[in-house]
């Protein structure tokens, strides 16, 4: 419930935890948003399709929340994460395909807000990032996904 009407106000979303794809249904690919399996609250692609208003970015740091539906599956109704943030109107998504290392996602999380901060685009801060985790030896540099706002910059806040 909160974090569902969170999601409404929000700029920016960028979860960190359990995510799973197993299919296209729209059950069967969701974030844990407290503990995991089979007792945590789920949030699924379905839960997010249903809301009026998303972030303009999402960054889900979490395992296989990049992935998509196969061609054999374009019929159905998009309920991977990527999709449903892309087809709600959110301006940049960024997730991985496969699981991540807890020391490589937050190293790869490091490197993409410390470039944005630094007033560059997504796609450099992305591309950084996966040069810093290669140049550490992490097979995760491969591993993350950027659908959409290639140009996304966080905006400043200005008074008044």
């Amino acid at each position: 419930g909160n974090v569902r009407r969170e999601l409404e106000h929000a700029d920016i979303l960028h979860y960190c935890g359990h995510a799973f794809y197993d299919g296209p249904g729209p059950k069967e690919s969701g974030l844990w948003l407290d503990g995991k399996a089979p007792a945590g609250s789920l949030l699924t692609g379905a839960d997010l399709a249903k809301l009026t208003t998303l972030p303009r970015m999402a960054f889900v740091n979490a395992c296989e929340a990049g992935r998509v539906r196969g061609k054999k599956n374009a019929d159905l109704i998009a309920t991977a994460f990527a999709e449903v943030f892309l087809r709600s109107g959110v301006e940049a998504f960024l997730g991985t395909y496969w699981q991540v290392g807890d020391a490589a996602a937050a190293t790869f999380a490091a490197a993409v807000y410390g470039k944005l901060a630094e007033g560059r685009s997504l796609a450099e801060a992305v591309r950084h990032a996966r040069q810093d985790l290669r140049t550490r030896g992490e097979r995760d540099w491969a591993n993350y996904l950027l659908y959409g706002g290639t140009a996304f910059r966080l905006a400043e806040n200005r008074p008044g």
